[in-house]
């Protein structure tokens, strides 16, 4: 319970920093220093004011996406970095006193634009703050309060429940129940708190709860695609600044240590073993994608074609076609780029929910090893072989259909030539042969088609579904089939 107490107090200084921006800042301790230990011991040498300005200018900034503690963490340690990179300063992981009042303008700026302001709970008197001008409406409910946007595109619930009509534990088993179609992204359980994030019905959810003596009090946030830049800041600015009322929980003791940091809305950390998906290097980099729109609409990976300076579709025997990326999500790794022009072929149609099962055949057709394999696409065959990734990671299946560099963004089709998943990642065989003493075989994983709908949805486009009476295909006809939708993506980032 202290180390809740000392967490709470950190968010308490928060709100109160807020609610007097116009004190003078205070200085910043010690000099710029060009490593995390170093840079970890100026940041536990500020008084809790300062770590305040600090979360609150990364969050605004959207460069920290965890719940702050006392604790400098590497994850912080990057966050503090890539702001820095992106403002042309020192990259060392540490503030003084210009790139502190910085930071400051920063949340300033985010604060006005985004209307922040402190809402409190009508019975509980918990408080947290939000971007409340991003709403357009307030409405009572029997839990709480609700803020909604009139396009239904964003939302946030402001709820309690008191533990003698459910429990605490049992409000979370209801959270990460999947019978109603639910995917979890993310999910972590600690007696002062729990936090769960996923997608549901087509859009994106956060869900925030804390344990108080008589009730639980916390927020649900829900978003489509066009919201997630706005959603994932207001997520993160509303579990850091939420505080719990009459909780008698008082000043934190002297030497008590804070709670691990907790993740908000993250790509799950890939356990040892898995490969990555890195940003693409310098110069060239190349994979695969498949078209679902007549208006030559795209899908990829994230880690293909979200972070390019210039992006080509390839076919082979037909000239380049300029293209733009026109909707991202790095959380899932999913990617959506627009052809400049018209572009030949036909659409990918995607399967329905239950097509593909444990053992289920599937087909991957994808432009591996550019420059070393066939020009014109390369076919693999292979089944599903666990419904869920590397951790039970339920966005993704475990395939054994052979993938290579290249195939990134890829369809894995079923036997009816629908799209039933994504290419996305292949496991690290080396990194577990040197660990395990033996080399995996063809251990891949691809992103399910109910992951990237909900990503397609959240962009307005429509898609296809196969019909179901579909006849089953053989591989040559199948291997045709996805070569008429499929393109080799080429990412410039000279």
């Amino acid at each position: 319970m202290n180390d809740f107490r000392m967490q709470n107090d950190l968010r308490q200084r928060v709100l109160i920093w807020v609610c007097s921006i116009g004190l003078l800042f205070a200085l910043f301790g010690g000099t710029a220093l060009a490593d995390y230990d170093r840079a970890k011991r100026d940041y536990d040498n500020l008084n809790l004011q300062t770590r305040a300005k600090i979360i609150l200018g990364l969050i605004s900034t959207g460069d920290y996406d965890g719940l702050a503690v006392f604790g400098f963490t590497k994850r912080f340690y990057r966050s503090a970095v890539a702001f820095q990179k992106r403002e042309g300063l020192r990259r060392d992981g540490a503030f003084d006193p210009d790139e502190l009042e910085l930071l400051v303008r920063r949340y300033q700026q985010y604060s006005v634009e985004a209307g922040i302001a402190k809402v409190r709970h009508p019975t509980t008197g918990s408080e947290m703050l939000m971007p409340r001008s991003l709403f357009d409406s307030e409405r009572s409910t029997t839990n709480g309060v609700d803020y909604e946007r009139n396009d239904g595109g964003f939302l946030v619930s402001f709820a309690a429940f008191a533990h003698s009509e459910r429990s605490y534990k049992n409000l979370y088993e209801s959270y990460i129940n999947t019978s109603d179609g639910r995917v979890i992204e993310y999910k972590t359980f600690k007696p002062e708190y729990f936090v769960v994030s996923g997608l549901i019905q087509g859009k994106h959810f956060y869900l925030y709860m804390a344990s108080g003596p008589t009730e639980t009090v916390g927020f649900f946030v829900e978003w489509r695609m066009t919201w997630m830049q706005q959603a994932r800041k207001a997520s993160v600015l509303m579990a850091n600044t939420f505080t719990l009322s009459g909780d008698g929980l008082g000043a934190p003791e002297q030497g008590g240590q804070p709670p691990q940091t907790a993740e908000v809305q993250p790509p799950p950390a890939p356990p040892a073993g898995q490969q990555q998906s890195p940003p693409p290097p310098p110069g060239n980099s190349t994979g695969t994608g498949f078209r679902i729109t007549e208006a030559g609409h795209v899908v990829t990976n994230f880690h293909v074609a979200g972070q390019c300076k210039k992006i080509r579709l390839h076919r082979l025997g037909e000239p380049p076609i300029d293209a733009s990326l026109v909707a991202r999500d790095e959380v899932n790794d999913l990617a959506l780029v627009k052809a400049a022009g018209p572009l030949p072929g036909t659409i990918a149609k995607f399967s329905g929910k239950g097509a593909v099962r444990v053992g289920s055949e599937i087909v991957v057709f994808g432009f591996p090893l550019t420059g070393l394999l066939s020009d014109a696409g390369n076919v693999t065959t292979g089944n599903i072989t666990a419904m869920a990734g590397l951790g039970n990671d339920s966005r993704m299946y475990q395939i054994s259909a052979p993938v290579q560099p290249g195939n990134s963004g890829g369809p894995v089709l079923d036997r009816t030539g629908a799209v039933a998943a994504v290419i996305v990642s292949k496991l690290n065989a080396m990194r577990v042969a040197n660990q395990n003493g033996d080399v995996p075989q063809n251990v891949n994983f691809a992103i399910k088609t109910n992951v990237a709908l909900a990503f397609i949805d959240g962009i307005g486009l429509p898609t296809e579904d196969q019909a179901k009476e579909a006849v089953q295909l053989d591989t040559p006809t199948l291997a045709e089939q996805a070569k008429a939708f499929t393109f080799l993506i080429e990412c410039n980032n000279d």
